[in-house]
């Protein structure tokens, strides 16, 4: 139980990925890549992480269980995964990638 002075941001355990394959040292429980096969190694790696293809999908099935959403996609395609993340109160982290 958090006490009146600790937030759920203080608490992080659980992170999901978004179009991300490079990650490390993280407790990564989900995925969702519209690319199986640029996600391959991403999957290899954390073979136990659920997969999905729809962002969307991900936060309606594991939105109570997840602290932290990484996104990684190209710039013109963050802003939607990246707001409906903030909506729900995820902490957010996103890369833009050139």
């Amino acid at each position: 139980m958090l006490n009146q002075q600790t937030t759920r941001r203080d608490t992080l355990k659980t992170t999901a990925a978004i179009a991300v394959s490079g990650l490390s040292s993280q407790n990564l429980v989900a995925f969702a890549d519209g690319d199986d096969k640029r996600a391959a190694g991403a999957y290899r790696k954390y073979p136990n992480a659920k997969k999905y293809r729809d962002y969307r999908k991900m936060f309606d099935d594991l939105g109570t269980q997840l602290d932290v959403v990484i996104i990684s996609t190209p710039d013109h395609m963050y802003f939607h995964p990246a707001y409906a993340a903030w909506q729900s109160d995820f902490s957010l982290f996103t890369r833009a990638i050139a």
